[in-house]
């Protein structure tokens, strides 16, 4: 009985835990994807049909600069108004 518990307070825990997902914004002309770690996820360009992005691509698509030191983005979340962005080790959002 003990193990259930225990199994079952990990599972709601973990459930508790807020899901982060990638991030799409649209535009007559582009669309941008950015994945929940701030990293360019695609970049098309909609009249051609073009991918701007490479799949492999690991590039923060931004970064904040605070006393002379540069941060990137730590993760990526929609809100109402559009996307919010977290930055590590800093309180600016």
């Amino acid at each position: 009985m003990r193990t259930w518990t225990i199994a079952i307070s990990v599972l709601v825990a973990v459930s508790a835990l807020p899901v982060l997902a990638d991030v799409t914004i649209d535009s007559p002309r582009i669309s941008v994807t950015l994945r929940d770690d701030g990293t360019w996820a695609s970049l098309v360009e909609k009249p051609a049909g073009r991918e701007c992005c490479r799949p492999d691509a690991t590039q923060p698509f931004s970064s904040v600069n605070v006393a002379g030191e540069s941060y990137s983005p730590e993760s990526v979340t929609a809100s109402e108004d559009g996307f919010r962005v977290t930055f590590a080790g800093v309180d600016t959002v």
